[in-house]
């Protein structure tokens, strides 16, 4: 039981972290979480490699990660991802 609620905690502290992220971010989170380089996320969004990798600088910090992998963890754990 206990082990539940801090599940359900963390998933909650997850959530708010994901409400800072904007639309585009989470639509960036989401290409990053599927594998995708960042070349290939700027070709799908006809943006520039540059600005898929600031929007990927800035998840990290809104989440307080230092690296992508922990940042797909967190996605997925939070259910933004499957």
């Amino acid at each position: 039981d206990r082990k539940m609620h801090v599940h359900k905690k963390n998933k909650m502290k997850n959530y708010k972290l994901f409400q800072l992220l904007t639309r585009r971010e989470v639509e960036i989170l989401h290409w990053i979480c599927d594998g995708l380089t960042n070349q290939e996320i700027a070709a799908k969004l006809f943006i520039s490699c540059r600005t898929v990798d600031n929007h990927r600088c800035r998840i990290l910090e809104k989440l307080n990660v230092r690296n992508t992998a922990k940042m797909v963890k967190i996605a997925v754990q939070s259910g933004l991802v499957r």
